[in-house]
């Protein structure tokens, strides 16, 4: 579940990310490993950037938000301790 949870947030990102290099931004070029690495794998660097991305206005970061959000409040025990771990 996790897995294809992680998929929909990837497709998300890289939707946006095409739709960027279209206009000629690259500045969220290499956010895949960010969003998809294991959270204790996170090195320091990348953990600020994941939590400047989170806050930011692109749809991934909805995405994220809601699947974070819905895993803390659902109920299901291994889904939020899925969430928590991130």
């Amino acid at each position: 579940m996790t897995n294809y949870l992680g998929d929909a947030v990837h497709a998300v990102r890289k939707e946006k990310h095409c739709e960027l290099l279209e206009q000629g931004d690259a500045t969220r070029a290499m956010t895949k490993c960010v969003w998809l690495q294991k959270p204790n794998k996170r090195k320091r660097l990348r953990r600020l950037l994941l939590a400047q991305l989170i806050h930011s206005m692109l749809r991934t970061a909805r995405a994220w938000n809601e699947w974070i959000g819905w895993t803390k409040t659902c109920r299901i025990e291994p889904m939020i301790r899925s969430a928590s771990m991130v």
